[in-house]
């Protein structure tokens, strides 16, 4: 397991389509290899959500998926959720 690895011992949620050709699934997995795990749903226990591509058509609001509007609400009462671009969820994997 990567000692250095920001998600060792961390929970991850992603919401919406990765555009970078991994699935959710592989995404998933490089998670664990970096000593982290995921679930689906996000709640009080969650520290990153990935955002992806959103369809509009299956977003609540028209932009934000259900994921992140519970995100936004636990924020709101001082969960320390962090929101990460696709991008930066890659940059911060181990190498």
């Amino acid at each position: 397991m990567p000692i250095d690895s920001p998600f060792t011992n961390k929970t991850v949620v992603f919401t919406g389509t990765l555009s970078c050709g991994l699935t959710r699934l592989q995404a998933a997995q490089l998670v664990v290899n970096a000593g982290g795990h995921t679930t689906d749903s996000v709640s009080k226990k969650v520290d990153y959500l990935v955002l992806g591509l959103q369809d509009a058509s299956k977003v609540r609001d028209g932009v934000h998926s259900g994921k992140m509007l519970r995100a936004a609400e636990l924020r709101d009462a001082g969960s320390a959720i962090e929101l990460l671009s696709e991008d930066d969820f890659l940059r911060m994997l181990p190498t």
